[in-house]
């Protein structure tokens, strides 16, 4: 094999698309929990709702991936999977293009009462009456969709769903579960999802009875094996490089899979992996790493309160020395610069809904912990 043959290898590793990655590693806790849920729908001896789930975790944990493999599961127990992204249902009429789409079959008596929804344009003043309208309609068609086969509803960036599209895909859930039918429906999203859709904008209380999932950090042991895909097998491999990839990696999968791209692409022409690769391949990790960190630092710096971004510093410098801090110790990290307490809660939210704190347990710990020194050095 020449070295232009080997070059043009493909790349296994795809950070930032939320693709499959060459190997889905520490995840088992996740994957079994997935599949109870699917088990449940789609058992015939089990046949049933599942409770509405709320997948949240720090952007880049791997929460897309985790939707993907379910997809595939579901796939293999003859489950109907609708995805959509937050971002592609900005209203009701458009939900109801997502969750009725134009390629199914229906029964002729709800041919005609789709296009009341889905082509119709409401004047103003029938604005409630509209809202009302659709919602009946859709649930009228998930009844049906759920008597013929089991049904698997994923939303993905569920955290920035209008409160109106939010309501209505909570409570059509749970009108479902209600009556037992097979369906699940799974919010994907930050951490601050769980507070948006409790917020009183969408007015979805009852969804703090929904099972809650949070991927966490990778081990060190299953960033390694994350790492040591079978695609570079008969390349030659320092495998302190690898481990010292893995600990740089801090176990955030993004960054897991930006390591093992750019150690690809830095000895994709020799195939190997040595410390001179790693060299290389640190300037890509580095640039990425940069501009991922500058787009968390903004959503904090133009916050409404210009005070956050030094509160959010205060915090990771209460992080630099402790392992976590309670929701007391948090709140008083913040309140040395912005004393008002609810101001303080409110920023706290923040912090937490884009990931730069976690709360594992009753304890917040750094989302990424050298996000936090980032944040600091870029407010002091």
């Amino acid at each position: 094999m020449t070295v232009t043959d080997r070059s043009a290898s493909l790349n296994p590793f795809t950070p930032g698309t939320g693709a499959y990655p060459p190997v889905l590693s520490g995840r088992d806790a996740e994957q079994t929990a997935l599949l109870e849920g699917l088990t449940k729908i789609s058992h015939p001896a089990r046949g049933g709702p599942a409770n509405i789930l709320l997948l949240s975790a720090p952007r880049g944990m791997g929460k897309t991936v985790l939707l993907s493999w379910l997809r595939r599961q579901a796939a293999d127990r003859d489950v109907r999977v609708i995805d959509a992204k937050a971002g592609d249902i900005p209203d009701l009429q458009a939900l109801g293009g997502v969750l009725w789409p134009e390629s199914r079959e229906e029964p002729a008596r709800l041919t005609g009462i789709k296009a009341g929804f889905v082509s119709a344009e409401w004047q103003p003043g029938q604005a409630n009456r509209a809202t009302s309208h659709i919602r009946i309609m859709l649930r009228e068609h998930l009844l049906d969709a759920t008597e013929r086969s089991p049904l698997l509803v994923q939303v993905d960036e569920a955290h920035t769903l209008s409160p109106e599209v939010a309501n209505a895909l909570c409570n059509l859930a749970q009108s479902l579960i209600e009556i037992g039918r097979p369906a699940w429906v799974i919010l994907a999203g930050t951490p601050g999802l769980l507070a948006h859709l409790m917020s009183s904008s969408v007015n979805a209380s009852f969804i703090e009875r929904a099972d809650m999932l949070s991927p966490d950090c990778l081990t060190r042991e299953a960033t390694l094996e994350a790492l040591d895909v079978a695609e570079w097998r008969d390349w030659e491999i320092d495998a302190s490089v690898l481990a010292q990839a893995a600990c740089d990696t801090q176990g955030f999968p993004f960054f897991v899979q930006r390591w093992g791209h750019a150690l690809w692409n830095a000895g994709k022409d020799i195939r190997t992996v040595s410390a001179d690769t790693m060299e290389a391949a640190r300037t890509q990790v580095d640039f990425a790493r940069r501009g991922f960190y500058a787009r968390r630092y903004r959503e904090i710096h133009d916050y409404e309160d210009p005070r956050l971004a030094t509160a959010a510093a205060a915090l990771a410098n209460a992080l630099s020395s402790r392992a976590n801090l309670s929701l007391g110790e948090a709140t008083s990290a913040i309140k040395e610069v912005i004393p008002e307490h609810i101001e303080a809660v409110r920023a706290r939210e923040h912090l937490e809904s884009v990931g730069f704190i976690h709360m594992r347990a009753d304890k917040f710990t750094g989302g990424i912990p050298s996000l936090l020194r980032y944040v600091a050095d870029q407010s002091s």
